[in-house]
């Protein structure tokens, strides 16, 4: 077992959990947008919607087979709630790598907007012995990914992340030895917003 990984980000200390969803119970997305109210001219309110802005919440189903998993993702899960702040994948809006040299990864489609300085998270689907990867992304290419360090293996997706309040459940005993818990992820600020003719 080990100390479980956390990420400054935004000037706060976030809990990274890096662990796949029980599949059978899908991840469940939501986004809110933002909001406000300006003063008008007459004094009177007007309200002003950012609606190419939104805060995403992320609810997912947290299962693990493996004695020595279970321990971590309980280690991982104490941290996230003492701090009351954790980063997880953003499934279901992952970029299918195809290939890797060094630290660039050859991708099939580029439809998520990264760019520069994104955090992000590859994760193998070796459910006993996960590998994975912190990254953060340097540039942006046409079919291409170039991340801050060496990728150890293809893995099948490249995640952005999302950072939040951390709120879960009671751990459902599903057996014995085994047991579930939902986890969810809301940001408190929005992804940012790509530069016009961006490219990285």
């Amino acid at each position: 077992m080990s100390s479980p990984t956390t990420i400054t980000y935004e000037g706060a200390v976030h809990t990274l959990l890096r662990w796949l969803p029980d599949w059978t119970n899908k991840p469940a997305w939501e986004g809110t947008w933002l909001t406000g109210i300006a003063e008008g001219v007459t004094k009177g309110e007007d309200r002003v919607a950012l609606r190419p802005r939104k805060l995403i919440s992320l609810k997912v189903t947290l299962a693990e087979d493996y004695e020595a998993n279970r321990i971590q993702l309980m280690e991982d899960l104490l941290s996230a709630q003492e701090s009351g702040l954790a980063a997880i994948p953003y499934y279901g809006r992952g970029t299918p790598i195809v290939s890797v040299s060094g630290t660039e990864a050859t991708v099939s489609n580029n439809l998520w907007p990264w760019q520069s300085l994104d955090n992000a998270l590859c994760l193998s689907f070796d459910r006993q012995t996960p590998v994975w990867q912190h990254l953060v992304v340097q540039s942006v290419g046409v079919g291409t990914i170039t991340v801050d360090q060496s990728l150890s293996e293809t893995y099948p997706f490249i995640w952005p992340l999302i950072f939040g309040k951390f709120t879960s459940g009671e751990i459902s005993v599903l057996n014995d030895e085994d047991g579930e818990i939902e986890v969810e992820v809301a940001q408190r600020n929005p992804f940012p917003v790509p530069l016009a003719g961006s490219s990285s």
